[in-house]
Formats: structure tokens, C-alpha cells, sequence
């Protein structure tokens, strides 16, 4: 039996939220005993969110001098044999107790500092980092990160659930009507990732045709000041903004596209959920989409010039519908080959055995989206 624990930072993302409920839920629990620790206090809705009891610790900021004791402290007394952690910083703290860890990187968005902090935790003996996407990867491995030490682990998609969101109540409980077109943006947003553009775009298409609507999930602060935003627009009931009232993977799953328009690389945990969910993607060829996206493919792409904003570019992929069925079919069918719920378990017990028995942290793991 082996002791996994989970270590945290309180604002988890939602995908981080959905990643760990699934290993709880989906591990086998005749091999691994599983606990989860912030390190300090997280709000009370990351616990129900988890489906498990979120042990907070008492850590001050980022001091892994004071904070790597108290979460060592936690891991003997929950024996802990591996630790899977959610942030640089919680795997800093996790390496302090001597434990094998694996830190989980999600975002292709690393600033250096954070890549010098992984770097100099990758020369600490069994360590690894499972990526979510192959730029990921890419990204550790040119700043002098081992390829030894990460491994491409794509995220699990709950088709079942996904089956149970479409049925649901949730647009009509937004006040939205069946025969509206309902776009969603990612939760994670900034103001690099052109969601103003997006929202804009929205609008300007809900004043000329009528029957569009936009989602903004979250309650960030770009989230805040697009709505501020849209307030002032001509037009009314464009947007809705649900906050925390349902999963961000439920409202991609009631929409009928994905706007994903970074001007950089972005998470794109979002991305997988849409072609699971016959949502189709409207998206910037930026490396992170097109990993998953080819346009015309299983979704819709264009090229962003800097410092031209995007709007036009939206508004014309929002009405270009026509290819929308034949998209979803094959976006669908390749979520089925690339994100199994099985498989990501699977994998990632293989990266937990790897890293504990300090083999290269790819041994016996394939990246379903590289092969063939």
C-alpha cells in the first residue's frame, strides 16, 4: 500500500481541482492510501469541490525553511511515501521532508524565476514533473530541466459527466434560450489571453443578430473587469458571468464553442474538455492549441498579429458554423483516444513508481497525442 499525499496551494485552479478529484476518485484504493494538504488555509469550496477532507497547514508564504517541517510533520504522521504536488512552491516545501515528489505543471506559462526554482529541484534525487502538454515539456527541457525528469501525462476527460452536463438545467438557469449560440471562455483568463477581444466580439454580434451569449467562469480579477466592461456595452444580456455557482468543465460542456485566444500559450485543459464535449474550438494558432487543434480539423484557428486586436477575427469564426457538425464528430473521437479517465490514472501510478524507484520519469508512459 502506498502512502500518496497531495500537497496544495489554497487558490487551486479549477483543472487542478478536477485532476486530483479524479486520482482520489480513480486510483485503486487496495493500492494507495490518498490525503490532500494545503498549505494554509483553502476556502471551504476546494474541499467539496475535492469529494475529500483538505487538511490545511498552518505555512507561512513560501518559507520552505519553516513550512518544510510542518509538512513533514503531516507526512509522517499520514505516512506518506510520495508526495504529488500542485505548485512549485508546494513541491519545495514536499522535497524538505525527503520524500520522493512529482510536481504537476499544467500552464505552459512559467516565468525564469520558477524555472530556475524547477531546475534546481530536478537535481534533488527522485523527482519528477508530469506535464500537461508536450510545450510543456519543452519549455523545462530549454531551461536545463532533465528530459529524465518529465513526462507528458495529458489530462482525463469524465465522459460520463460530461453525458450528465448536457442534460442538465444550467442555461435555462442562466436565462439562456435553446435556440441561442453560447460561447465559454477557460477560467484562467488575463489580460494577455484576449478575452476582452472575445466578449467584445460577442456583443457586437448579439446587437446586429440577437441570440448570442457569452460565459465567463471564475471570479478573478479579469473576469471582474470584463464584466465592468460589458456593462457599458449597448446591449444587454450578452453576458453572464456564473462565478462559482457550477464547474467550469459543466459550463464548456452546455456551451457550443470554446473561445480560447491567447496571445501567448495558455493551459489547455479547457481545449480537452471541449472535444470531449462536442464544443468546438475557436482558438489562436498559438503552440499550446494547435498541440491539440488543427483548423478546419476538430476546430477553428487564426493567426493573431501583435498589437492588432481580434475582434473581426471572432465575430467571423462565431459565424462561420456551417463545418461545426463535422469538427465535433472528429474532436469528440480523438478525446476519446487522447484523454482517458483510465489511462490518466494508469499513468500516473507509473510516474509515482518511476520516481520512487528512480527510473527516468517516461519509463513505460506515452503521449496518446504523439502517436501515429
Amino acid at each position: 500500500m502506498i502512502g500518496l499525499g497531495h500537497l496544495v496551494d489554497p487558490a487551486l485552479a479549477w483543472d487542478q481541482r478536477v485532476a486530483i478529484s479524479q486520482l482520489i476518485d480513480r486510483l485503486p484504493s487496495d493500492g494507495f492510501t490518498q490525503h490532500v494538504a494545503s498549505l494554509g488555509a483553502a476556502p471551504p469550496s476546494a474541499a467539496i469541490s475535492l469529494g475529500t477532507t483538505l487538511t490545511p497547514l498552518p505555512c507561512i508564504g513560501s518559507w520552505t525553511a519553516i513550512n518544510g517541517p510542518i509538512v513533514g510533520r503531516f507526512a509522517n504522521a499520514h505516512r506518506i511515501d510520495v508526495w504529488h504536488t500542485w505548485s512549485i512552491n508546494a513541491a519545495a516545501c514536499a522535497i524538505a521532508t525527503g520524500k520522493p515528489v512529482v510536481l504537476d505543471v499544467i500552464d505552459p506559462v512559467i516565468d525564469v524565476r520558477n524555472l530556475k526554482r524547477i531546475r534546481t529541484l530536478a537535481e534533488t534525487p527522485h523527482f519528477s514533473v508530469s506535464c500537461a502538454s508536450q510545450i510543456v515539456r519543452r519549455r523545462l527541457i530549454e531551461s536545463g530541466v532533465p528530459p529524465t525528469t518529465a513526462a507528458v501525462i495529458r489530462p482525463g476527460i469524465n465522459f460520463a459527466a460530461i453525458s450528465q452536463f448536457r442534460r442538465s438545467a444550467v442555461r435555462r438557469e442562466l436565462g439562456i434560450c435553446r435556440d441561442d449560440f453560447v460561447l465559454v471562455c477557460p477560467e484562467r483568463l488575463s489580460r494577455a489571453d484576449g478575452h476582452l477581444d472575445a466578449c467584445l466580439s460577442v456583443s457586437m454580434l448579439n446587437l446586429a443578430h440577437g441570440h448570442v451569449r457569452m460565459i465567463l467562469p471564475g471570479r478573478g480579477v479579469e473576469q471582474r473587469r470584463i464584466a465592468r466592461l460589458a456593462q457599458g456595452l449597448p446591449v444587454s444580456q450578452t453576458l453572464h458571468g456564473p462565478k462559482d455557482r457550477y464547474p467550469t468543465e459543466q459550463l464548456i460542456a452546455i456551451a457550443d464553442a470554446l473561445v480560447i485566444v491567447p496571445r501567448g500559450d495558455i493551459a489547455t485543459t479547457s481545449v480537452a474538455w471541449a472535444m470531449a464535449a462536442e464544443t468546438v474550438v475557436i482558438g489562436t494558432a498559438t503552440y499550446a492549441v494547435a498541440e491539440l487543434i488543427s483548423n478546419n480539423v476538430n476546430g477553428m484557428l487564426f493567426k493573431q498579429t501583435p498589437g492588432r486586436r481580434m475582434v473581426t477575427d471572432i465575430a467571423r469564426l462565431i459565424q462561420t458554423r456551417e463545418p461545426f457538425a463535422k469538427l465535433k464528430e472528429t474532436a469528440r473521437g480523438q478525446a476519446y483516444e487522447v484523454f482517458s479517465l483510465r489511462r490518466y490514472a494508469e499513468q500516473m501510478a507509473r510516474l509515482y513508481d518511476n520516481t520512487r524507484s528512480g527510473r527516468a520519469a517516461d519509463t513505460g508512459i506515452t503521449d496518446p497525442a504523439m502517436v501515429g
